[in-house]
């Protein structure tokens, strides 16, 4: 990996976009070959996993000021607008499930079989969340491309509130370990079309819709490793949760 790292760097070494996406991609096959290295030999240790959440934030903080530089003032402007706003909505998404879910299932084991009815919750606030995000947008600002962003980083928090309450389920059961490899994939995949997007199709929109992506690519995987590893799932409803 570091030979590949050096002579992608010397042979771009005069075009600095392409020698910083080496390096990104360089960080992200490391973070892969050392799961999966420690993870065979038996010694994948918190500390391991700390390790690689590190180069993962690493790696999540120089995407941001590459979107940053490339995009220029108005196009991440317009980005940075949408998602700071769509952040006021996101507490609609969970008002305080994920930590009840917390407290309630590391009490009594025998709470998991509500899960169903949470995650059908979660469905219908995260629905709301997205609702009133776009009505708001048609208040806040005239500007149909903001809207548009609005909306995309709407579902792109809906998608975070699923991802949110499985972390939730692995801390009652005391996995962090699942989270924190979740977060390491989940910034993995971020990174990869987040770079993909500024270098070929630079835009607020199309950034917008890496972070929609990549928070889909994993929670899609999430489910997967979730419903076969962890806890079943399906979508149910008992009106006394």
């Amino acid at each position: 990996i570091l030979g590949l790292s050096l002579g992608g760097r010397v042979y771009f070494r005069f075009d600095t976009a392409s020698q910083v996406a080496i390096i990104v991609l360089m960080a992200i096959l490391y973070v892969f070959w050392g799961i999966f290295h420690h993870h065979h030999d038996g010694n994948l240790n918190s500390g391991t996993i700390l390790e690689y959440i590190a180069i993962s934030a690493l790696m999540s903080f120089v995407l941001i000021i590459f979107v940053a530089r490339i995009l220029g003032a108005t196009e991440y402007g317009k980005f940075a607008f949408a998602l700071a706003f769509v952040s006021l909505f996101t507490v609609i998404a969970d008002l305080g499930v994920s930590t009840i879910l917390v407290r309630e299932f590391a009490k009594d084991k025998e709470k998991e079989k509500e899960f169903y009815s949470l995650i059908s919750l979660k469905i219908i606030l995260g629905l709301g969340m997205v609702i009133l995000a776009m009505i708001g947008s048609l208040f806040i600002t005239s500007d149909f491309l903001i809207q548009k962003i609005i909306f995309i980083l709407a579902l792109y928090a809906l998608t975070n509130s699923f991802i949110d309450i499985a972390y939730a389920f692995f801390q009652s059961r005391q996995k962090m370990e699942y989270q924190a490899l979740a977060a390491v994939f989940g910034a993995v995949f971020l990174t990869i079309l987040g770079f993909f997007v500024i270098l070929n199709f630079p835009s607020a929109r199309n950034l917008s819709l890496a972070f929609f992506s990549a928070n889909l690519i994993t929670l899609f995987f999430l489910v997967i490793f979730f419903h076969q590893k962890v806890f079943p799932l399906k979508i149910s409803w008992e009106k006394s949760i």
